[in-house]
């Protein structure tokens, strides 16, 4: 089973899910509409940084085509603090 998701967006844990329904899963890949659309590149986006919390909302916005939702920037908040204590 070879799958390729087109969304513009893209889903949250589709690979699981999809993996879930297909456990023989042989390929999986994204080559969404909205992938590419923001203009800039991700090098881009870190020099443009100016917070840790940037670079990672920036590197998530860049692997899976959005940046991270409310629940995730309070984890990347604390994950952030803890790393600096």
């Amino acid at each position: 089973m070879q799958v390729k998701l087109t969304d513009d967006q893209r889903p949250e844990q589709a690979f699981q899910r999809v993996q879930e329904s297909y456990p023989y899963l042989a390929s999986f890949s994204y080559a969404g509409a909205g992938r590419l659309t923001s203009g800039s590149t991700y090098s881009q986006k870190l020099q443009q940084a100016r917070t840790d919390a940037e670079v990672v909302a920036g590197f998530l916005e860049h692997v899976r085509g959005r940046g991270p939702h409310e629940a995730e920037q309070q984890l990347i908040a604390e994950a952030l603090q803890e790393v600096r204590a």
